[in-house]
């Protein structure tokens, strides 16, 4: 039994709070608090009025300092300088082996009813069941967030926009094969890459915007250039029908994808097929 110091009413020990400052009880702890703060405010006020701050001599380097410049030590005048090699001296370093060891781990388990009831009585106190309510609303906000977020993308991978950053998204992060484009983008095409420059280099990045039949004319593969050249055929075809220019700088017209035609090798089922005289 502790008598609390502001109602000065016998409590249980389960019923008095952590308040390092005074044995108070866990009802009067929120308002102590309060006067505490209100009244440090005030001292605070009538010192920058009449100009006398108050001074205090820290016990490690023995220096005179106002008291802004101190820590929050509860039983000690320690300055913010030397407050950080005082936390670690071996009383702090004893409870962190005690950790470390697992002495708090073995307490909690031999005496589980009775750090069972602490707790609930801990989680009853204002502060902690603030704490949870901020953490159930942000909890309920990213998972208001994360569907609103999934319908938005839904949505906005059905635009023409959409795919193109979609696909471009996903090119990058699974086949780093670059984007390099001939020509430029229009509307109901797809980007189809070459991987042969004119002169029989691989080059991953390079490919030519071709509507969706074209591409999809003949199935093929960059991997194991599996019917690339076949492909390769259809878009030159679609090519000289469109009379499309290409993009200035990069390549000029057919005659370049004719060239980049040669060097593709003609691979179908994986099996390397000789051309006839």
């Amino acid at each position: 039994m502790k008598i609390c110091g502001r109602c000065k009413q016998q409590k249980e020990d389960s019923e008095i709070s952590e308040c390092r400052v005074d044995t108070i009880c866990i009802l009067c702890y929120p308002a102590f608090k309060r006067e505490r703060k209100n009244e440090k405010k005030r001292r605070l006020k009538d010192e920058r009025k009449t100009g006398n701050i108050t001074t205090y001599e820290c016990e490690i380097c023995k220096e005179i300092k106002p008291r802004n410049e101190f820590s929050k030590c509860p039983d000690q005048h320690i300055c913010k300088v030397c407050y950080p090699t005082h936390r670690h001296n071996d009383e702090y370093t004893r409870i962190h082996k005690m950790h470390e060891d697992g002495y708090y781990k073995k307490y909690r388990a031999d005496n589980y009813e009775e750090y069972k009831e602490y707790m609930k009585q801990y989680n009853q106190r204002p502060e902690r069941k603030k704490v949870e309510r901020e953490r159930s609303a942000m909890r309920r906000r990213q998972e208001g967030y994360k569907e609103w977020f999934n319908a938005y993308m839904r949505n906005y991978a059905q635009t023409e926009t959409g795919r193109l950053v979609v696909k471009k998204a996903w090119e990058k992060r699974h086949r780093d094969y670059g984007f390099e484009p001939m020509n430029p983008r229009i509307e109901n095409r797809e980007f189809h890459h070459l991987h042969v420059d004119i002169y029989g280099n691989e080059d991953h990045a390079i490919g030519i915007h071709v509507p969706y039949e074209v591409h999809k004319s003949i199935g093929h593969s960059g991997k194991t250039m599996n019917n690339m050249k076949a492909v390769l055929e259809n878009i030159i075809e679609w090519h000289d029908a469109a009379d499309e220019a290409f993009v200035e700088g990069t390549y000029g017209n057919t005659i370049l994808l004719m060239l980049i035609y040669e060097q593709t090798p003609n691979i179908k089922g994986l099996v390397l097929e000789e051309e006839e005289d």
